[in-house]
């Protein structure tokens, strides 16, 4: 195989993968899945936002990547203020919905493209802005 080709295909790959994981609509959310992101949520709600023992949207969340080894960290925020190249990610994204009410050390599997994604939670902080 070209070489070229190859280097392609895996940045393609990436790409596609960085996109499934982060977009900020969760399209392809079932009504039944979106009840259960909303309970979820709902249940967060009463919670201080400085209760970083499980994952809300305004936490700053940094999760270990077990397929890349790679830490990645970001702000879970609502879908209209998602900007993943930022840092931000919406609630709703396949990763976020994912992770709302995880806690420090919890791992989460998420498919794409027919292959189990892992993660798992390394670090939970409150954020000071309140605008998400």
């Amino acid at each position: 195989m070209n070489p070229h080709l190859s280097h392609f295909q895996e940045w393609l790959t990436n790409c596609a993968r960085q996109y499934c994981l982060t977009k900020p609509w969760g399209m392809t959310i079932s009504p039944l899945d979106l009840a259960g992101i909303l309970s979820r949520l709902e249940g967060l709600i009463d919670e201080p936002q400085v209760d970083t023992t499980k994952v809300a949207v305004g936490h700053k969340v940094t999760l270990i990547d077990h397929q890349l080894q790679e830490n990645v960290s970001f702000i879970l925020v609502s879908p209209e203020d998602s900007e993943p190249e930022q840092g931000k990610l919406s609630f709703l994204s396949p990763l976020g919905s994912a992770l709302i009410g995880l806690s420090l050390g919890e791992k989460v599997k998420i498919p794409i493209f027919g292959r189990e994604m892992s993660f798992q939670v390394t670090a939970i902080e409150a954020v000071n802005d309140s605008s998400y």
